[in-house]
């Protein structure tokens, strides 16, 4: 089993396929493959999410946000686990386009 790390980060999600970002949460803890997050909503088992989680460090003062896809494991009252899957390119890091200028 993989060491869990008791980080709460804020994060917006969707599903993938649409454009709109469909919720908001709060990580409870965080492995190297997956996560337990709370939320507004319930998200179905296998539903596939993308996750928008707002990075703790900035780069040249620039808010950064880690995307990640993951496949919903397990749904239970307000929680749901998710497992990170991992693409060709890996997790990137990217600017945080909610504080971008217009």
């Amino acid at each position: 089993m993989r060491e869990r790390f008791p980080l709460a980060w804020d994060f917006n999600y969707r599903i993938l396929g649409k454009r709109a970002v469909i919720g908001r949460g709060r990580s409870i803890n965080i492995s190297s493959s997956g996560a337990l997050v709370t939320t507004q909503h319930a998200v179905s088992p296998g539903t596939r999410i993308q996750m928008n989680i707002a990075w703790p460090i900035s780069h040249d003062g620039i808010p950064l946000e880690l995307t990640i896809e993951g496949q919903v494991l397990r749904n239970e009252q307000g929680k749901f686990a998710v497992q990170f899957l991992v693409s060709p390119q890996g997790p990137r890091v990217v600017r945080n386009s909610s504080d971008e200028a217009s």
